[in-house]
């Protein structure tokens, strides 16, 4: 009977030991573990606003060539300045920030992380030095070497890179396509380029295209990046909805024809900057009724 009494109290002690161990490992398990720490780019007081993080662009339906009833190439001029386009420079999110930083992202010798073509054809990429090169000023001072002596002096090359938040200006390549399969008459943007004033020799050129962005490349990356809304900033929208809403306000500088001349370039309108505006507008019209005039009411 002894021997029995002290096998169960054995029993009973190991149970309670392995209870305990038990209990003291599931508490272990499920410890809430340290918060991570996010990056607060938007000050994000309140809630982690995961919306626009975590947005895909989605794919453009499928064209065909045969469904392409009309298409006409369009090139336009984006401005700051105006009201509408301020919301581009928004301290928090400037377009010249996000492109510039993911441009000159490598190696020198390389490429970008976004790359930076030579022409609207895409097809030829800058390095990362070559793009540090433009829009730089170099101009030659006379440094004094010896403080006694006002005539030993030598001549030395200051560069001064190009300073991007002057980028105030942005020049956008698209195409205009009606699609009789879905009787749709709408734009698709080709390339984005940022506009700056080349200097040679400390004589301003006429401003020109500094790099063309490839739109498809552009996409994936501007659909996560905020631009300021002044309605609601609850309802944040990203520089992709910016630009494929067609929320900004801009001036056509070109339409495809058989010179390949900007609107400014023809010989009615080098020296008539009005009339050049009449011009875009016109156009601007002419797209609008092409559309408006295939319906029957």
């Amino acid at each position: 009977m002894k021997k029995l009494s002290f096998a169960i109290a054995i029993f009973v002690g190991l149970s309670v030991e392995g209870f305990a161990q038990g209990g003291v490992q599931t508490q272990q398990t499920n410890a809430p573990s340290a918060p991570t720490k996010t990056v607060n780019k938007y000050l994000e007081y309140n809630y982690e606003k995961k919306d626009v993080k975590e947005r895909k662009a989605i794919p453009y339906p499928p064209l065909r060539e045969a469904d392409v009833f009309y298409a006409k190439r369009i090139e336009r001029v984006i401005d700051t300045h105006e009201k509408k386009n301020q919301v581009m420079v928004w301290p928090k999110s400037p377009l010249y920030k996000i492109i510039f930083q993911l441009v000159l992202n490598g190696e020198p010798n390389s490429t970008g992380k976004l790359k930076a073509y030579r022409s609207d054809t895409l097809d030829n990429a800058y390095t990362i030095s070559d793009v540090k090169k433009l829009g730089g000023t170099t101009e030659t001072v006379s440094v004094q070497l010896d403080p006694n002596d006002p005539y030993s002096t030598k001549d030395s090359t200051v560069s001064t890179p190009f300073d991007y938040t002057q980028v105030k200006r942005w020049k956008v390549y698209e195409e205009w396509i009606f699609d009789k399969q879905s009787s749709m008459f709408f734009p698709r943007i080709i390339a984005l380029a940022p506009m700056y004033t080349p200097n040679l020799n400390g004589v301003p050129l006429p401003e020109q295209p500094m790099f063309y962005l490839s739109w498809a490349e552009l996409r994936p990356i501007l659909v996560n990046e905020e631009v300021f809304n002044p309605q609601n900033d609850a309802m944040r929208l990203t520089y992709l909805d910016f630009f494929e809403q067609r929320l900004f306000s801009s001036t056509i500088t070109k339409e495809s024809n058989d010179k390949d001349f900007a609107i400014k370039d023809f010989p009615e309108f080098k020296d008539a900057p009005m009339d050049a505006l009449y011009e875009s507008e016109r156009i601007k019209y002419e797209l609008f009724n092409w559309e408006h005039d295939l319906w029957e009411y």
